[in-house]
């Protein structure tokens, strides 16, 4: 059995991400790692080969800076899913990172639940305000059984309102060529194709990022957002662009991730990755550090 793992980056040195450590992560598990670099210029894709692991395949798909459409995740998403070679492929995401202590569990289950003839495996994913204090904030489809199920892609399933990165049954085309079918989500025809790992992500979010780093990033991922007509036609509203509108937007999500996070979780049960990044990383201004978290 051949795990892979695919992660999108687009100077992610500029952005504050965690990529770095994310993609290390996922290969205490994967046996292959495919990057889909979107034309970085800080040095990301430099940082990445460094690491001089052989499992680490880079392909590059240009991704527009400014005025880019949503679609572009899906269509950057499933070029990274296209290019894996594994029975088993995972969508990593730069804030995602993984326990060493969890490793073995995740591809124990996947075997496991692969035996039952699932198609796509969960994780539980707990999301950071403070780096010291988490909530547990969603189910994630994270795994898909890429080798016995063809069909799958990551689209748009309109009727259930997915955001384009959710595992889809691909019965078509819509809405600018994007893949579209009934997602694999509970509630759905294919709820019996999912199974879990039982494995956490942990989600450090915004943790490094200064507010000015997520407000600039904000501006450009809700023009995306209004780019793409199949989220109007669903949704049938568009999102604020103006920069005050986005700044409350922001406290509104930073208060409430602050409220929600009344799990405590010290130091030394975070992921080795991350507590020395927490120690020697971690600035005041960041907004996960405990004192920019007391304004909220």
């Amino acid at each position: 059995m051949k795990v892979s793992a695919f992660m999108g980056v687009t100077n992610s040195i500029k952005r504050g991400d965690t990529f770095l450590e994310a993609i290390i992560t996922h290969l205490y598990w994967a046996d292959e790692m495919v990057i889909v670099d979107g034309g970085s210029t800080d040095g990301t894709v430099e940082a990445i080969m460094a690491l001089n692991d052989p499992r680490i395949k880079i392909i590059t798909r240009p991704w527009v800076q400014e005025n880019w459409s949503w679609k572009e995740f899906c269509k950057a998403w499933n070029a990274g899913f296209d290019a894996c070679s594994g029975d088993w492929v995972a969508a990593g995401e730069s804030d995602h990172i993984f326990h060493e202590n969890e490793a073995a569990r995740v591809r124990q289950e996947i075997e496991r639940e692969m035996g039952k003839g699932k198609a796509v495996m969960r994780c539980q994913k707990l999301q950071s305000a403070a780096w010291n204090m988490w909530s547990s904030k969603s189910q994630m489809y994270y795994f898909i059984h890429k080798a016995k199920y063809p069909q799958i892609r990551y689209g748009f399933d309109p009727h259930k309102e997915t955001d384009l990165t959710h595992p889809i049954w691909w019965e078509g085309s819509m809405y600018e060529d994007i893949p579209a079918g009934e997602a694999i989500v509970e509630g759905s025809k294919h709820e019996s194709l999912i199974g879990g790992t039982g494995a956490n992500i942990y989600n450090y979010l915004w943790t490094f990022k200064t507010r000015e780093m997520v407000l600039t990033e904000r501006k450009k991922s809700m023009r995306a957002w209004n780019l793409f007509s199949g989220f109007i036609d669903v949704y049938k509203r568009t999102m604020p662009e103006d920069q005050e509108a986005i700044e409350r937007q922001i406290d509104e999500q930073l208060r409430g991730v602050h409220n929600k996070s009344v799990r405590p979780m010290p130091l030394a049960s975070h992921p080795k990755i991350m507590q020395q990044k927490i120690l020697s990383d971690l600035k005041p201004e960041m907004i996960g550090s405990p004192e920019f978290q007391s304004q909220y």
